[in-house]
């Protein structure tokens, strides 16, 4: 049956393959002896790099899921606990419909700003989890897009603003995205995780929680 689930399992499939991508040389280089040919040939200023990249491409599907379930909800694809309510019916009669009245005659949207995305949504179907998600997590996604931004810019404005998010994340004042990306979460002290994996686990779990 179609349903969000489904965009949902393709955006967890995505972030799975990104994160095995980076796990897989992060693990290379943990064991490779020092003077080995790959400490040579990668540095950890490389590894920071490629965490960032990673993340780029993360929060690119995070925000095509958004976009995703949007359009779904707007064809009338719900989930166990929600039907879509169209605010200005009908409802698409197909995915091409919806997502041309979701992009209202723009090549594409951005979906990195929570509180933006969610009045987006609102604006085309009713009390949706996935708009409830977006408000009730919009400072913790908003850091997240303070990464993103400070990946892909780099301007002095997205750099301060990172650096704001990182104090407020991990009460360090990192100064490039892959530092904060690479270093470890020690909130539980028996199982460290890197941030990236951090930061993926609490998208999996908002995820979750807009298509249940």
């Amino acid at each position: 049956m179609a349903d969000l689930r489904n965009a949902r399992r393709l955006f967890e499939k995505k972030v799975t393959e990104s994160e095995q991508i980076v796990s897989s040389v992060e693990a290379l280089w943990q064991t490779a002896p020092a003077g080995s040919h790959v400490r040579r040939q990668i540095h950890e200023g490389q590894l920071a790099a490629l965490y960032e990249m990673a993340y780029l491409s993360l929060f690119g599907h995070w925000e095509n899921f958004i976009e995703d379930c949007t359009v779904r909800m707007l064809a009338g694809q719900g989930s166990p606990m929600y039907s879509p309510s169209i605010v200005l019916s009908p409802r698409a009669r197909t995915l091409i419909e919806a997502r041309a009245r979701v992009l209202g005659g723009r090549h594409f949207l951005l979906w990195y700003d929570p509180s933006k995305s969610a009045d987006r949504i609102a604006s085309h179907v009713s009390s949706s989890p996935l708009e409830a998600v977006l408000r009730s997590s919009s400072d913790d996604i908003g850091r997240m897009a303070s990464i993103r931004h400070a990946i892909a810019h780099q301007s002095e404005d997205a750099l301060a603003s990172f650096r704001a998010a990182s104090v407020s994340m991990v009460g360090v004042e990192h100064q490039k995205p892959g530092e904060l990306l690479r270093s470890q979460d020690h909130s539980d002290p028996l199982n460290p995780t890197r941030w990236l994996r951090k930061l993926t686990t609490d998208l999996r779990s908002f995820a979750l929680a807009a298509t249940s």
